[in-house]
This record gives structure tokens, sequence and C-alpha cells, in this order.
């Protein structure tokens, strides 16, 4: 195949393939972004990162602009490589003596050569402690570029030592397009990415500034207080001690005013300055990104305080203090240049929310049109199943509230997954139904998986409070196997007419509310109990979906959900905190779809032939308002299956359980169960429910000795 680097056509990469052509999007007025990850990082330090230490171990990342408009690309006055990446000098860990960042790396575009110190101000992860990744701009010269195929490739820098790492972001939930790798001898590949095997794109993007982002604040205190601030970019001013006068902000010694905004507001390669005016003398000092004061530094009436362009300082603030006397401050003015990476908004945790757009009929719940597909109806929910293809799918999920539509993504609304030796299973795609059962207000759907051979049998049904699925999950084959389970799995659901615009309600803390996307996954049981419900809902059309899981016996298992917008980072939240080693759980079961995501996963079971595992239904239902009324519907259900204490009473002398076992005593010892842990303020001894997921017992006891001990059925 001959290959011509030819401006502004498709031209052939090192693997012999063509470049698929890159995202184009507007990220704000006058930004536009180049890119082919979706912002995802899931801080997977051996998969999903880069290890450049030397030269030969090369990125290569292809940057298609052919979607770019020509208007756009004519405009564009600036353009910036962007690169989610960090440096780590390692010499603390590998040499006789620490010797800082001071070796260099290459970022090589369409052929040329730039070179940059690893102290360039990028992100650094400083010896052992807690890793700082993030984006970080490379201003590169537009003639460089062409409104075609780029290559870039990024490298360390030859040179006599290397103990300067290069860790280069990778978003592994995009299958590779555009990314390639060489660890010796230019030899290019796409199989993976890393030598672990990660695979991805890599992070790294275009950025199209096609307008100048200078802005200018300028704040007149006083008895007129006054803010003029186009841009909107100042969060707070004012001052808790001053008095608010004519002439402006009166300060007495000791007390001070301040202007505060969000550390990433400005653009760190572009110079920013105060001019604080003043009756007298001013103390001042810069706000570091955690809202800290650095250096002061006591200046003149009209006292100028600039930064310079490149620096490693996220101001978040600046303050200003009177010294030794009095002064009244006149006006303060803050310029600088805005940044061109989108800075989100704060979050409303409690949005005001519309009256519902929709109103619910009276229907009594039902079930009707079994064949090539069935419809569950009550008063709140309609839920539509296609059986086409010999497969069971949920098709649609309209709230009656909200007069919407919920399930945006048919295919990827799995109903249950199950994986089996790394390899997942999709209800609603991978098993076939084999039979059917129509009832009043329920089908229930035996389906069946042939390799590896499981047998689902899957219940939908419908009553006054939503619609009820119920699982049991059943080994048809000859020999035992491990599975794990998620149960239900919802993908991409929304509720507002834009999936971004859904807030979500997630049981971690005193709850979580918010509508940034973010994966959040935590596991319920052993130290941490959670409320068994999450919620989406819609601020504009004044209603949502909630789920539940049914159940009453405490069984371990981790509330997951993802919400997923294309080309915006997530928040991370994956701490599962369960007492089972990691091959018994989940890794993260959602890709990414769009919306929101929904499942409770189980840890690994194994069954033998004929035996199956249920878990806990799962009941969703359609509301009006936010997440206080499925709160409080919870909160009810809880009364119902739970036996309360009655109020008002004491509680009893009993205080906590001991786990026996710890500090090296043996539960078990001389043919017998050891009791003289029991104390008279101790209600139970804790038996160790991590015992089942290791391949001993505790401290090292055989698995047929605990078998022994505790029984056969115990163990299972």
């Amino acid at each position: 195949m001959i290959c011509p680097w030819t401006a502004g056509l498709l031209v052939c990469v090192a693997s012999g393939g063509l470049a698929a052509p890159s995202t184009f999007e507007s990220v704000a007025d006058g930004v536009y972004v180049v890119r082919d990850d979706s912002g995802q990082w899931t801080r997977n330090m051996s998969l999903d990162i880069t290890h450049q230490v030397r030269a030969e171990y090369q990125a290569k990342k292809v940057l298609d602009l052919t979607n770019v408009p020509e208007d756009v690309w004519q405009k564009t006055q600036q353009v910036r490589l962007s690169a989610h990446f960090a440096v780590r000098d390692y010499s603390w860990h590998d040499a006789p003596a620490e010797n800082g960042l001071d070796e260099s790396f290459e970022i090589v575009l369409n052929g040329k050569v730039h070179t940059y110190p690893t102290n360039c101000g990028a992100p650094a992860w400083v010896g052992g402690r807690t890793p700082v990744f993030g984006w970080y701009d490379f201003i590169l010269p537009k003639e460089e570029f062409t409104k075609g195929v780029n290559e870039v490739i990024l490298r360390k820098a030859p040179g006599d030592k290397s103990d300067d790492y290069l860790y280069l972001c990778i978003d592994t939930t995009v299958p590779p397009a555009n990314s390639y790798v060489a660890f010796t001898n230019n030899e290019w590949t796409q199989h993976a990415l890393t030598i672990p095997g990660g695979n991805g794109e890599y992070m790294v993007r275009l950025l199209l500034i096609t307008k100048s982002l200078e802005v200018t604040a300028v704040w007149r205190p006083g008895t007129d207080d006054r803010l003029d601030d186009p841009a909107k970019l100042i969060l707070y001013r004012g001052s808790r001690e001053g008095e608010a006068t004519g002439e402006g902000l009166s300060l007495q010694p000791g007390q001070s005013a301040r202007l505060e905004w969000t550390e990433d507001a400005f653009d760190l390669m572009s110079p920013m300055s105060v001019l604080a005016e003043a009756s007298g003398p001013l103390e001042c000092a810069w706000l570091d990104a955690e809202g800290k004061p650095g250096e002061a530094v006591r200046g003149p009436a009209a006292y100028f305080a600039d930064l310079p362009a490149g620096r490693t300082l996220k101001p978040s603030g600046f303050v200003i203090k009177a010294t030794d006397q009095p002064v009244t401050l006149k006006q303060v003015t803050l310029k600088g240049v805005q940044s061109c990476h989108p800075v989100a908004p704060m979050v409303d945790m409690a949005p005001a929310i519309a009256q519902p757009v929709g109103k619910p009929q009276t229907l009594k719940p039902a079930c009707s049109g079994w064949g090539s597909e069935a419809v569950f109806q009550n008063d709140d929910l309609r839920a539509r199943f296609s059986t086409a293809g010999g497969k069971l799918r949920m098709v649609s999920l309209h709230n009656k509230w909200t007069t919407c539509e919920m399930v945006r993504h048919p295919d990827d609304i799995a109903l249950f997954m199950v994986e089996v030796d790394g390899k997942r299973y999709a209800g609603s795609r991978d098993f076939r139904i084999e039979k059917t059962e129509l009832g009043q207000q329920s089908v229930t759907a035996v389906l069946r998986l042939d390799e590896p051979a499981l047998t689902a049998t899957l219940k939908v049904g419908i009553d006054d409070e939503g619609l009820r699925l119920g699982l049991s999950l059943a080994n048809a084959g000859n020999a035992p196997v491990d599975f794990k389970l998620a149960f239900p799995h919802l993908a991409g659901v929304a509720v507002s007419d834009k999936p971004a615009d859904d807030y979500y309600f997630f049981p971690w803390g005193g709850g979580i509310f918010s509508d940034r996307p973010a994966t959040i996954r935590r596991g319920y049981g052993d130290h941490e109990a959670l409320y068994q419900l999450m919620d989406l809902y819609s601020p504009q059309r004044g209603g949502g979906l909630a789920i539940r899981a049914d159940d009453a016996e405490g069984w371990h298992k981790v509330l997951a959900l993802r919400k997923h917008v294309p080309g915006q980072g997530e928040f991370g939240g994956q701490i599962l905190g369960m007492p089972a080693a990691e091959e018994y759980q989940f890794v993260n079961p959602f890709e990414a779809v769009e919306g929101t995501s929904f499942a409770y996963e189980y840890l690994r079971r194994t069954r033998a032939p004929g035996e199956s595992f249920a878990p806990a239904d799962a009941v969703l239902w359609a509301h009006a308002g936010d997440w206080k009324k499925p709160m409080a519907d919870y909160a009810a259900w809880a009364h119902r299956v739970w036996k309360f204490r009655p109020y008002p009473s004491r509680l009893g002398p009993i205080v906590h359980m001991i786990a026996a076992g710890w500090d090296g005593d043996m539960l078990y010892k001389d043919g017998a169960y050891r009791t003289d842990f029991i104390k008279p303020n101790t209600d139970c001894i804790e038996l160790m429910s991590w015992w089942d997921w290791f391949p001993f017992g505790p401290w090292g006891t055989p698995i047929d000795k605990v078998k022994e001990v505790m029984g056969e059925g115990a163990w299972k």
C-alpha cells in the first residue's frame, strides 16, 4: 500500500491502516476540541498508564482533523496539544541520592521535535506520595499541524540518566483506533498499549482557540457594592470584619477582604494580575488551590501583584489586609486569561424541582400482549419487553410522571450480567428464550446459555408499587461453575431530555446528590450498610425513577452507578470495602453508555450441576419530585420487612459483637469452640465471614479442616 503524506487527506499510520477521523466538538465559546478519548481514566497504575523511562518506549497518538470545519480552522489563533499525564523522579527509590526532575522528554509533531524539561511544570508525582495526574497544555505552532492527519509521539529524550518517568494516561473505556506504542526499535503496535496489556486511547487532545480569552473583573466595594465580572468567574468577594462606607470598604489593622474563584478558572500558560487600590499601605497574598494564603507581601496603596505564565500555582483567590493603620479599600481589578479547559460549575445539591409534566392514570396493575412483546403497566409506569429473535429485551420504560421514555439504548439494557472465566454474558443478548409462562400480572421466562451452560429463570411482574424483577441462575452443565452476577443491570437510562441534565441519588455517607458524571460503587455488608436504594430524577421534568434491592436479609453485594456523558471525565468512587479477594468481585460492570446505569453486583458463587443462586428481587418505580419521595418509600418498606424497636425505649446493656480470632487467637482449639471470648457486654462472636473468600481458612488453616469444623452446609 502506498501511503502519501498529503495535507488534509487520510494517511496510513504505523500499523498500515487508515486513521479514524477524530471527534470534533465545541467545549466553550471560542474553544474547540479534537479527541479520540472519552475523558475516562480509571487510575489503574498498571494497565492504564505508560511507564516511559527510556527513549525507546514511545507513545504515538494520531489526531485526524478531517471533521474540523474549514471556517473554524481559519479562525484558529492558537493550537494546544493537551495531554493527561504525570512525570515522576524515581531517584528516591533507585539512586544513591535523590536528584529531582532533571531530565527531558520530547513531543514529536509530524516529525518536528519539541523538547521539554521534566520539571517544566507538568503534573508531578513526587516520591512515594499520592499520585498527581492532570491535563497539561503545550502551545505549538499552528503551521506544524495539518487539517488532516497529525502524528504526535511522546517519549523520553535520550540522555545519560533514566530515573525520571513519563506516565501518559490511557482511556481504557474506548476501543483503540488512533493510538500506537513502540516498546523498542520503532516496532509499532496497537495490540496492547502497555506491557501489562492495557489498551484504549491515549489521553492526548488538541484544543483549537479561535478568540482571545482575556478576562477582567473589577470589584468596587462599599455601600454601593459593585462587581463587573462579564465572565462570571468570581465566586465570592467581601470581608467578615470590614465596614462598608460610601468611600469603599473600611478595614481596621489586621482586618482583611478577599476575592475567590475556582482554582481552574485561569490559564496557567498565561500571566495574571491583581491591582488593589486603597487609601494606604496593604498586605496581600494569593490563595493556593486549597484556599490557603501564600507568603504575604506588604505594598503601597496601589498594590500590583502578578503571576507569570507557565506557573505551577493554581490561585483560587486573593487576600487584602490592612497593616498598621486603617485603610479604605476602593477597587480591586483582576486580569488574566480564562482557562480553555471547561470548568464545571459547582454542583447544586438541591436544584429547584419543577412540577411533574405528566399526570399518572388510575389503573389496575396488569400484564398484556404476550407474544412478540409484553406490556406491564400500573398508575405510574409502563414497561415493554420484546421477544424478537428469541431474546428477552426491555425496549421501553415510560414514566407517566415525566411523560418520557427512559430507555434510550435498548441494546445496552442487559437485565442481568453474568461473568464466567473473565467473559461476560448479557441476559438480553446472549441468553435465548427456552419457554415462558404468562400470569395475570407477570411473565416468567426460562432463558438458556449454551456455553457455559447456564439457565436463568427471570420473572417480570407489575404491582401497585412498580415493576418487579426476580432471577434464579442455575448451573445447567455437568461440572461445577464459578460465576459473578450483576442483577438487575440497566444501562444508559435517562429522564431529562438531555441525559446530562439528570440528577442521581447514591446512598454513600449522607447521600450523594449530583448531576456530575461519575462511577460510584460501594460494598454493602460487613463494615458498611447502605440504603439499598438508588434514584434518578429530572429537575426540569419534575420526577424520576427509583430502584431498590428487595433484600431483607443483608446479602453482601455492591451497589453500582455510572453516569456517563461523552467527552467528560467522571468522578471516581469505586471503593468496595468488601471482605473478599479481588477475583471474587466484579470489575466495573458498565460500558461507556450515555445516561445513567444501575446494577447490584453479587460476589462470585460456585454452583454444582443443578444448583442455583437467587439474588434479591429488584423493584423499579416512577415518582414525582426528587429523591425525597423514594427515600420515604424506602423507609416504609424497611418498616414492613424489619422489626423496629418501640419508641420511646432504652437500649439494652449489650454494646457490641466481638471479632474473635484477631491478634493470633484461634476460634477452634482442642476439638471445641472457645467460649472465653464472651464478655458481659458482648452480644455475639463474629465468625469471620471472610473465611469464604480465601483458599485457606484463618491463619493458614486448610479448607478441609474448616469444613470439618463448620460443616459442609455451613461452608457453602
